[in-house]
């Protein structure tokens, strides 16, 4: 937590607001809450308790690859930046990126963060958020389209690449 937000708490505030939000507009749906892909105590033990804390129902803990569920998601939401956040866009899921970082990455990541880059939308606060997932509601949250995305992500290959390596 400490390279992202500044203080240790952050991302647990940024769960559960999240967490609120979303019940707002879909009280019946389940709920995934994915870690990272890997299991050590210290990284994500503090996720089952969280959750019971939650007090909700039909929130689930998933490890399983995006790769097979982002086919099924109605919204996406980040808490942090994540690689997995390109499973979505191809698959045209709509993705809400809710943070407040610290100023430790905000040294290390001037602009902030990438996410925007490739079409999610930024939100730092609730107010913010709730209006956002409104529209992925009622069905106007504009999302990156495939050919923007393939566009923006185009190079061209430059024969000389290694002839100077």
């Amino acid at each position: 937590g400490k390279y992202l937000f500044d203080s240790k708490d952050t991302y647990l505030t940024l769960l559960k607001e999240t967490v609120e939000q979303v019940r707002k507009y879909y009280s019946d749906t389940l709920i995934a809450i994915k870690p990272k892909p890997f299991k050590r105590a210290e990284t994500n033990d503090w996720i089952p308790p969280f959750v019971e804390s939650l007090n909700g129902k039909k929130i689930t803990i998933d490890y399983t690859p995006l790769t097979f569920t982002a086919t099924k998601t109605i919204l996406a939401l980040f808490n942090i930046p994540s690689t997995a956040f390109f499973d979505f866009v191809i698959n045209d899921v709509p993705c809400i990126e809710h943070v407040r970082y610290g100023e430790n990455h905000k040294k290390i990541h001037p602009n902030d963060s990438y996410l925007q880059e490739f079409g999610a939308i930024k939100k730092s606060n609730v107010e913010e958020l709730d209006k956002a997932i409104s529209t992925v509601k009622d069905g106007t949250l504009k999302i990156m389209s495939k050919n923007s995305l393939k566009k923006h992500i185009e190079h061209n290959d430059d024969k000389n690449t290694f002839e100077t390596l």
